[in-house]
């Protein structure tokens, strides 16, 4: 059978799957800043090193829980010495126990918590923020000097190779897109064709346009492709059967 199609035009945009925003979880000063809109980064590389003062209050903190657990351990070590040799009751022995299992908990959570922010008990107040995925930045929202709060969106990154594609189906065509559907795409004044996986159909036509909005995946592997570059997607218009029929090229047909 023959496949009639008709090409639409499209817009790249963003695969939001593969996109992080990045903050520092802290509020704080930023110190350096190490990245520029635009650079290629990978997933654990510095983007930006802060100085925060709750950090620093939870690393003096774990300082006093560790001095606090050593003094505790040394007092249930001595209470356990003294009631084995029958000077000291059992009671301060087990209090002395107690003590020492108790500061160990605090301990426990103190450092749990530290990691918990990534951060380190010997980083002197200052705090890494990281990459969290490889990709490119797209957007960097911090210079040095500045205050920033713990929800501020300090970067955006972007992994680009995959995008979506995004167009309006004709009103006539609406029923006749499945899911997993192969399609093809041309970059306009170029000889570049890729090959696109329809992904889905918005359920209702907007409210303002009446149109139905389309969304197709497309692999980038050579980065040749941006978002929001215009581009034509060619997409099954009508299947004609050709079951005793010769298919030529028209362009091939000679008077």
């Amino acid at each position: 059978s023959i496949t009639n199609t008709i090409q639409l035009p499209a817009r790249l945009v963003v695969n939001t799957d593969q996109q992080a925003h990045v903050s520092a979880g802290f509020s704080g000063l930023v110190q350096q800043v190490h990245v520029q809109v635009g650079q290629q980064v990978q997933q654990g590389q510095a983007l930006a090193s802060l100085l925060v003062p709750d950090l620093i209050d939870m690393q003096s903190n774990l300082k006093i829980l560790q001095s606090q657990r050593t003094l505790a351990n040394s007092n249930y070590q001595r209470e356990k010495n003294l009631w084995q040799q029958g000077i000291s009751a059992k009671q301060d022995y087990l209090q002395a126990q107690n003590d020492y299992e108790q500061a160990n908990i605090m301990l426990q959570a103190g450092q749990t918590r530290l990691k918990a922010y990534a951060g380190s008990a010997n980083s002197a107040g200052r705090f890494m923020v990281k990459a969290p995925i490889s990709g490119v930045i797209s957007s960097k929202d911090i210079v040095i000097g500045e205050s920033i709060q713990a929800t501020d969106q300090l970067f955006v990154l972007d992994q680009l190779n995959s995008l979506w594609l995004e167009f309006v189906v004709p009103d006539a065509l609406v029923n006749s897109m499945d899911t997993g559907q192969r399609l093809s795409i041309e970059v306009p004044n170029t000889t570049q064709r890729y090959d696109a996986k329809f992904m889905y159909l918005s359920p209702s036509a907007d409210a303002q346009t009446g149109r139905y909005i389309a969304r197709a995946s497309v692999a980038n592997t050579q980065l040749k492709l941006r978002p929001n570059m215009q581009v034509l997607i060619s997409v099954p218009s009508a299947v004609a059967a050709a079951t005793n029929s010769i298919v030529i090229n028209a362009q091939a047909v000679q008077q």
